[in-house]
């Protein structure tokens, strides 16, 4: 597995390595897993050009909008910081 790393070019192509899984995906959005955790892409007539997950990457083509990594949810968090809130 690649490392995680993502290249955007132009908003119009993403390239991403450490790529698990597509958990979801449409023309306006990818939600990918990743070895540094759940990443999202959001934009407009969204295509996967290529996707190799056994060697980790995936390119989108289209309208790239935005990315990000969502907040953890909070079953996801640790014991300590549930208690700190």
């Amino acid at each position: 597995m690649t490392e995680h790393n993502v290249v955007l070019k132009g908003r119009k192509h993403l390239e991403i390595g450490g790529a698990v899984s597509v958990l979801s995906f449409d023309e306006n959005s990818v939600v990918i897993k990743s070895t540094m955790g759940i990443c999202c892409v959001q934009g407009n007539s969204l295509s996967v050009s290529k996707l190799d997950c056994d060697g980790g990457d995936i390119h989108i083509d289209g309208e790239i909008v935005s990315f990000y990594y969502p907040e953890q949810t909070e079953e996801k968090q640790s014991f300590i910081s549930r208690i700190f809130k």
